[in-house]
């Protein structure tokens, strides 16, 4: 995802933790601000290809239930008062 900020291409950013997998190889990846969001690959840098995709899935999976929540939060009454035909 990415902001468009005085004419400067910008991303979102966030913090992944990085670390061996004592128990099966490998390593292990997260987010601590995606809660739940982890991922894992043999090397590090499929972990932190997998990490970014593991970002992409959160941040689609949580704003379509925002959406929702918000859809389902309006009344039919609150989408038409004050609409004249």
């Amino acid at each position: 995802m990415n902001m468009q900020t005085n004419g400067v291409n910008r991303g979102l950013e966030f913090s992944v933790i990085l670390e061996p997998d004592e128990e099966d190889g490998g390593f292990v990846a997260h987010c601590p601000e995606l809660k739940g969001c982890w991922s894992q690959g043999e090397t590090a840098e499929e972990a932190l290809h997998n990490i970014g995709d593991a970002i992409s899935g959160w941040l689609a999976v949580h704003v379509a239930q925002a959406i929702n929540n918000t859809r389902q939060s309006v009344t039919y009454e609150q989408l038409t008062r004050g609409l004249t035909f």
